[in-house]
């Protein structure tokens, strides 16, 4: 990613993608 800190959106994002509700 171009950001080192993790937004909440990719932190919402990689949760969704975990749980496959993406």
């Amino acid at each position: 990613r171009r950001n080192s800190k993790r937004t909440v959106q990719d932190i919402l994002l990689d949760a969704m993608k975990k749980r496959g509700i993406a």
